[in-house]
């Protein structure tokens, strides 16, 4: 079964969709990864040339992993619903978003993930 979402729920879910994919928190380990590349390639600390590399793959999935979940989202908003799991006596009702499979409400109640600045600046409060 699904439902609808309200307008400001919509509103939250196309917020969330369009969270900036890029974080200048990046910036300093990016700056540090070059250095430690740089010196590994003129022969001086090699062991800080690998941990560059790995520093780069690790923000490069971080960044794949972010724009996966945005465009799974942009989808969402689109469809306008999350899909109603019904409880049982063991588990409260759940919602999901249905193309990112994403958790909206357990037992009526907002998910943790949209306890975040985002949903609070959204929603105008806590």
């Amino acid at each position: 079964m699904q439902r609808r979402l309200s307008d400001a729920e919509a509103g939250e879910l196309t917020t969330h969709s369009q969270a900036r994919l890029w974080s200048w928190v990046l910036l300093w380990p990016a700056i540090i990864g070059t250095g430690w590349i740089v010196t590994a390639l003129r022969g001086e600390r090699p062991a800080l040339g690998a941990l560059g590399v790995v520093g780069f793959v690790w923000i490069a999935l971080g960044l794949r992993r972010t724009a996966r979940i945005r465009e799974a989202l942009r989808r969402d908003a689109a469809a306008n619903a999350a899909v109603v799991v019904p409880g049982t006596a063991e588990e409260p009702e759940h919602e999901f978003l249905p193309e990112s499979g994403i958790v909206w409400t357990v037992a009526g109640t907002r998910a943790q993930w949209r306890l975040s600045q985002v949903s609070r600046d959204v929603r105008g409060g806590p």
